[in-house]
């Protein structure tokens, strides 16, 4: 039995609208994009050149987990989400030290389990 040209077409149809449905709400779940803009406004203003203490207290202050081990340091971001269905992924603010300051910054996202 051969399907009908109407069923593949109904078929199709439901599979584009799935598709596209999923794609809108993971892109929707992401707030990585404004996070990191976010930082690059702070390190270029309040921790341009910050020693690694002052970097720390800035995310201890904020609720940011912070690492810092000899020539660089991470923040995680407490307050970013990931584009899982469980909003689980973070965004890492990496800062290369120099002399014990800041002087240059990265991200990293993490999209498992945290």
């Amino acid at each position: 039995m051969q399907p009908s040209i109407n069923n593949l077409r109904n078929s199709r149809f439901k599979f584009i609208v799935a598709c596209a449905l999923v794609t809108l709400s993971c892109t929707s779940c992401s707030n990585f994009d404004a996070r990191k803009a976010y930082w690059d406004q702070v390190v270029a203003s309040t921790l341009k050149g910050a020693a690694s203490e002052t970097v720390r207290a800035f995310a201890r202050s904020n609720g940011h987990e912070e690492h810092c081990r000899g020539a660089g340091c991470y923040l995680v971001d407490s307050q970013s989400k990931g584009a899982l269905w469980n909003h689980r992924g973070k965004l890492f603010v990496m800062f290369m030290l120099n002399e014990d300051r800041a002087v240059s910054h990265w991200f990293e996202t993490s999209l498992v389990l945290y």
